[in-house]
């Protein structure tokens, strides 16, 4: 299964930049989200599949940096395996991924079966998951790119990824998205609007269960849409911030978002508050779409429901601030070329 990451811009070594995205990643972006680095950044380990993987000579295979998170329907202990790369705008547009998805494929099939990797990146006594994630960051100007299209053209039997791997990939606008969030995580906090023990809502899924409201956001909850935070696990009330990436196009998308909210049971105390940031690239029309669709879901689900009218009403909107991240990361002198 192959999902969607991406990196940065500025003059020094491969390995130097590395290092510095690498410690970027780990202190100013990931911990928002509660991943955790482990072990040493951008270092070689021994491949174990020397035949297979065409190693005869190097032996080794790289990890720029690996991070861990705990999975919150399965208690697994999740390790991104992770590769960073930065491109131009024009060799994102005639690079062939195959061969980058490829290698880190074959890094995460041996990493799981190598005693090196294990040795410098694998917590003692848990259950564990290693999945390869690809972060690509685009460094001209703060350019919104997807790579959607591009990766779909890649063949799977090209890739060899393992069955039971995943490789998530990050691109431009996920990255852009992120940092966003993570701006806006670190306002709540400053401004006491947040607890520091918030945490991510998860739903209840068929056959796995979860507690609701958990500390860590998974890769595929980054990935989606939708990120919903609780201002502390401590607490009964439910103070949620919702972050919204969705297009913002139509009525119809803001009831699915309201019903959503309902079957969650998030309308059903006048003292629990929703507020929604938008992110940059929703309609501009997106917030009057969102009161038109309100007063539609209450003369059409609410009749007589005093609470659940009340509660959507008190729904507010915010836009989410967005931080140019060539700017941010220029700053930082962080350049692997083209």
């Amino acid at each position: 299964m192959l999902y969607l990451l991406i990196y940065f811009g500025g003059i020094m070594s491969e390995t130097e930049a590395i290092a510095k995205m690498s410690e970027i990643l780990s202190n100013d972006i990931f911990p928002y989200f509660r991943w955790n680095s482990i072990g040493a950044k951008n270092l070689n380990w021994d491949c174990v599949k020397l035949t297979e993987h065409k190693k005869e000579k190097t032996k080794t295979h790289p990890a720029d940096v690996v991070f861990w998170y705990n999975d919150p329907y399965t208690d697994n202990t999740i390790y991104m395996h992770t590769d960073l790369k930065s491109y131009g705008k024009k060799t994102i547009a005639s690079k062939d991924f195959t061969s980058v998805l490829k290698s880190l494929a074959q890094q995460i099939e041996c990493a799981e079966i190598s005693d090196s990797w294990k040795e410098k990146y694998l917590k003692e006594n848990s259950n564990y998951i290693i999945n390869g994630l690809l972060f690509v960051y685009n460094h001209d100007n703060d350019a919104d790119l997807s790579l959607i299209n591009k990766l779909s053209s890649v063949k799977a039997t090209s890739i060899q990824l393992p069955v039971s791997k995943n490789i998530f990939v990050l691109d431009p606008i996920d990255i852009g998205w992120l940092v966003d969030i993570g701006n806006g995580i670190s306002n709540l906090l400053s401004k006491s609007k947040i607890e520091k023990d918030y945490c991510f809502f998860y739903p209840q899924k068929t056959f796995q269960g979860v507690d609701g409201f958990e500390e860590s956001a998974t890769i595929e909850l980054l990935k989606s849409n939708v990120i919903i935070l609780k201002s502390s696990k401590e607490t009964r009330s439910q103070q949620l911030k919702v972050f919204y990436r969705g297009r913002g196009e139509t009525t119809e998308e803001f009831q699915y978002l309201l019903d959503y909210f309902r079957h969650n049971q998030f309308l059903e105390y006048k003292e629990d508050t929703i507020e929604i940031f938008f992110s940059k690239n929703v309609d501009k029309n997106a917030a009057n779409l969102f009161d038109k669709s309100r007063h539609e879901y209450i003369e059409r689900y609410t009749k007589n429901q005093e609470t659940l009218t009340f509660c959507i009403n008190s729904i507010s909107l915010n836009g989410l601030d967005h931080i140019d991240k060539s700017q941010t990361f220029n700053e930082n002198i962080i350049g692997m070329g083209d």
